[in-house]
């Protein structure tokens, strides 16, 4: 929940816990001076309890945000977040067991990231990464792609990313119409013109429209 954001409303609840025990204690008729140095003892104990067990959360980022998702299920950032970390963990070499479970995991959170914020680039690079990764899903990766450049027809780690999946892929005349599509996203992006370019003409003998 990032808890030095929220700062302000911790103050006020230790302002108000302050005059309970300042205020509203001694109007009980409970002798506050014989009693204070239990309650302090109670809540500072209370909260070290607190934060050392919070600690453990603490030892990367990996087991911070998919410890955190479960407490703010509906935040894009803590689902974002998640996502992120179990798709660069499940491609991590020496995790090859735990692939699958990862990839599964980054894609239902990453999906209910753009739920809730559909415009939420990150999470739609994120997802369009983690199916390509899971089973090579091209139709499902650019779908989220191409979501990211009807928001922002110049981002370019869309082109960047297309660009990569593609190197392990034969279908020319797919690649084509892929690229095609792109450009008229964005038809000055050299990236989607090159490829353009070098598909025309090595494949398809077509040296006007290559060049």
């Amino acid at each position: 929940m990032n808890e030095r954001f929220i700062f302000i409303s911790s103050l006020g609840f230790c302002i108000v816990l302050a005059y309970l025990f300042v205020v509203g204690l001694p109007e009980l008729n409970l002798k506050f001076e014989k009693i204070s140095p239990f309650l302090v003892i109670i809540v500072l104990g209370l909260y070290s309890f607190k934060t050392i067990d919070r600690n453990k959360d603490w030892k990367n980022d990996f087991t911070l945000f998919t410890h955190d998702v479960k407490i703010s299920g509906n935040s894009a950032k803590s689902n974002t977040s998640a996502g992120g970390k179990l798709l660069e963990e499940a491609i991590k070499k020496g995790n090859e067991l735990k692939r699958e479970k990862y990839l599964k995991l980054s894609i239902q959170y990453l999906e209910k990231a753009v739920e809730i914020h559909p415009r939420y680039v990150d999470a739609l690079i994120l997802l369009g990464n983690a199916w390509y990764e899971y089973n090579k899903n091209y139709d499902k990766s650019l779908y989220y792609y191409k979501s990211i450049l009807q928001i922002n027809p110049q981002y370019p780690q869309v082109f960047t990313n297309i660009d990569i999946i593609f190197n392990s892929l034969d279908s020319v005349d797919y690649e084509i119409k892929i690229w095609e599509e792109l450009y008229k996203f964005n038809n000055k992006n050299y990236i989607v013109n090159y490829n353009l370019g070098n598909l025309y003409g090595r494949f398809k003998n077509d040296l006007e429209k290559s060049i």
